[in-house]
């Protein structure tokens, strides 16, 4: 089992995953009603700075680069795609 420091062991915290982020993305925000930028998707990686580093290199902006959460928490990262959606990376552990 994967511990997630960041979050106390006693807090629900639900994931939901999709196959096709594209299509959840506009799902989601038909159903919700959410206006861009009001989701912002997080994609669970297990290499932050490679992930970062080829969305770049692929046209993507680092909107953030790669840091910690909070203290001894997750990291995490934001990249704007080509076409302007912006999304979040997010890593457990040592990077």
């Amino acid at each position: 089992m994967i511990v997630n420091r960041s979050v106390p062991a006693d807090t629900v915290l639900p994931h939901v995953f999709y196959q096709n982020i594209a299509d959840a993305i506009v799902w989601l925000t038909r159903s919700f009603g959410f206006s861009k930028p009001g989701l912002l998707p997080y994609i669970w990686v297990d290499e932050i700075d490679t992930i970062v580093a080829r969305a770049a290199a692929y046209g993507g902006e680092v909107v953030e680069a790669p840091h910690l959460d909070s203290p001894g928490g997750e990291w995490i990262a934001t990249i704007r795609d080509p076409a302007g959606n912006v999304m979040g990376l997010y890593q457990e552990g040592r990077r």
